[in-house]
């Protein structure tokens, strides 16, 4: 939504005359994967590639607006080099499940060590290093009501995102 208030602002200020409708509908066609994106349903999986704080902070309120009341089971990696314990604070406590996993990037932080930091905000955290694994584990654990949602690292959607959609061409 700001980003969206800050390309209107823009617009505005360089003077551009284009018309209202117009940016409406460059709206309804923009597509931003990996961002609060819904890949399936039954069980509803959701990836979010946002890793820092203040997208922890934005996904933790889209969680509690608009998922209040669902069972979450999180897929999570994030790289070793981030504040990771800020995004884990603000999103483990959401997950009924933690899943910690690995991007395949050497930057990305080892499962362990993202459980490790999981298990002071979650109380039930699974170290799965493979994000593949950790996929199918995620779809095991969850009920067609439940949520699955993959986030921390664009790494890991990049990584999974076809084990969620069927589609081998859209990794």
């Amino acid at each position: 939504m700001y980003n969206s208030v800050t390309a209107i602002e823009a617009i505005r200020a360089l003077g551009e005359n284009i018309p209202d409708e117009k940016i409406i509908d460059g709206f309804y066609d923009t597509v931003m994967p990996a961002r609060t994106e819904l890949v399936r349903e039954k069980p509803a999986v959701i990836i979010d590639g946002g890793h820092n704080e203040d997208c922890a902070a934005a996904l933790r309120a889209y969680v509690q607006k608009y998922l209040a009341g669902k069972r979450i089971v999180a897929v999570s990696s994030l790289m070793a080099d981030k504040d990771y314990e800020a995004y884990v604070s603000a999103i483990a406590p959401l997950a009924d499940v933690f899943i910690a996993t690995k991007a395949s990037v050497p930057r990305a932080l080892p499962a362990r060590d993202l459980c490790a930091c999981a298990e002071k905000y979650c109380g039930r955290c699974l170290c799965i290093p493979s994000p593949s694994e950790a996929a199918q584990r995620a779809l095991e654990e969850a009920d067609e009501s439940d949520v699955i949602l993959v986030c921390g690292s664009f790494y890991l959607a990049g990584d999974i995102r076809s084990r969620f959609t069927g589609d081998e061409n859209n990794d």
